[in-house]
């Protein structure tokens, strides 16, 4: 790790440079290109690098790329026939946010606005590489697929000129640092292109996103403020001092920033930068999810006999939760703490079910993949919960149960040593001993307090937050 973070070598650059100048298309691009040197500096620096593809392409990887081609053609028409539907509101977001509420799927952090919304609100869903399920299998009814905008945005891609673009190259040259920005800023006009043509057509009066950094939201935010449509951002994860997208050290313009974004609590305020949003345009509305749970574990029979029945042979019970960017790390320092503690019973939760994580890791025969719960009924049943980095370190104190920070590249440090404060909240964990050794010694606090300590993370009575915050965006017909 290096001296500097990328959020502070970023407010190095927009310092130094001009950046203000670079544009292309009539868009300041700054507002796109300076998450993307922030991540590349975060990558190369501060990780110490990222090891390289190789250059020639394998012939699994070729049938891999077929495979993915073909699921995003097939995905194009899913629900294709609601392209020209003719919304009041447009909500984009992932199937990452994908949960079963009442026996159906809704978005975890969006349900109650879908539910107020209902018949004036489409959602534009990205399926993330997997195919779309049946429309049935959702709660809302009102679907398309944003591979859509992907596909007209690759269809109609030009090449676009950059102004003052020698200052990007003196950036890349000084700092030893690459981002195909040519690519990136082809790739945003073409989705703003495509995406203001749609807006044009079907005229909503708000557009809500789940994450307003990339390629396509930005393009999505920059093309409803173009034709004068309010938009709105859905915190999905999390942010600190740390995360770049929300600190912008000066004024470079506000097009593809959004109007108001809806947060889980008041501790995110620091960090988000006036230059970024007003903040008197950041609602706090805690979480729809997190609520629902808990709400619903006293019913949850099938829950409370697993572990009362699992509890019965003695030990503690820890869920792990994984994240793409360190699994394999992740995985190796797991089943080493689990191998060192027999009687002690590891869940692990993987990003993404994509694979038989017990077979294919070896998984000592104490930790395992089990996919009959989500996280959030795991957290409220643990003994700890242990992650990296995750958002889930926010919510598990919501049910309770306090978090091992496994501290692997010094990322959990990087991540949360402004926020998880308090060690009746947050411990952290350097290495497997150091984990195997707080379960081993740490007495946790009793859950309700756990949950005091922790609960400013996310603001208590989501539904009265969100009509709140309805109110607050003007939408008073919810109200």
């Amino acid at each position: 790790m290096c001296n500097i973070s990328a959020v502070d070598w970023l407010k190095e650059i927009e310092a130094s440079y001009p950046v203000e100048k670079i544009r292309a298309g009539g868009f300041p691009i700054w507002q796109l290109l300076r998450n993307d040197y922030a991540r590349a500096f975060y990558e190369k620096v501060e990780l110490g690098g990222v090891s390289a593809e190789p250059k020639g392409k394998t012939i699994k990887q070729r049938l891999a790329r077929l495979r993915s081609l073909s699921i995003m053609l097939a995905n194009v028409f899913w629900q294709i026939g609601n392209f020209l539907y003719k919304p009041r509101y447009v909500l984009f977001t992932d199937v990452l946010e994908s949960r079963i509420i009442e026996g159906r799927l809704s978005d975890k952090i969006a349900h109650r606005l879908i539910q107020l919304m209902e018949d004036d609100l489409i959602v534009v869903l990205n399926p993330l590489g997997q195919r779309h399920r049946n429309v049935r299998d959702y709660s809302h009814s009102l679907f398309f697929s944003e591979m859509i905008f992907r596909l007209l945005g690759k269809l109609n891609r030009g090449s676009h000129s950059i102004e003052n673009r020698d200052i990007l190259e003196e950036i890349e040259r000084s700092q030893g640092i690459h981002v195909p920005y040519e690519n990136r800023v082809n790739d945003f006009l073409a989705y703003a292109g495509a995406v203001e043509k749609y807006f044009a057509c079907v005229r909503p009066k708000l557009v809500l996103v789940d994450c307003y950094y990339g390629s396509l939201h930005q393009a999505v935010i920059h093309a409803a403020h173009r034709l004068g449509i309010l938009t709105v951002e859905l915190q999905h994860g999390i942010i600190n001092d740390r995360t770049f997208a929300y600190s912008p050290s000066r004024d470079f313009g506000r097009e593809s920033y959004p109007d108001y974004i809806l947060t889980f609590g008041a501790h995110v305020r620091p960090f988000l930068s006036p230059f970024f949003i007003d903040p008197a345009r950041v609602c706090e509305i805690g979480s729809f999810y997190l609520e629902h749970v808990e709400s619903n574990l006293s019913r949850n029979e099938k829950l409370r006999k697993y572990f009362e029945n699992l509890r019965k042979g003695g030990g503690k019970v820890v869920c792990i939760t994984s994240q793409w960017t360190v699994e394999e790390e992740l995985i190796t320092f797991a089943k080493q703490v689990a191998a060192g503690r027999p009687r002690d019973h590891f869940f692990f939760i993987p990003r993404v079910f994509d694979k038989d994580y017990e077979k294919a890791y070896g998984f000592p025969p104490n930790m395992v993949v089990n996919q009959d719960f989500d996280f959030y009924q795991y957290a409220s049943q643990c003994d700890f919960h242990a992650t990296v980095y995750s958002t889930c370190a926010l919510e598990a104190p919501f049910f309770g149960t306090p978090n091992i920070m496994i501290n692997l590249r010094n990322l959990s440090r990087y991540h949360y040593a402004k926020i998880l404060t308090d060690d009746g909240v947050a411990r952290f964990a350097d290495t497997p001993e150091t984990m195997q050794e707080l379960i081993e010694t740490w007495e946790p606090l009793p859950r309700e307090a756990v949950k005091e300590r922790g609960g400013y993370f996310y603001k208590r009575d989501h539904r009265a937050n969100v009509i709140e915050a309805l109110k607050k965006i003007g939408l008073n017909k919810y109200v």
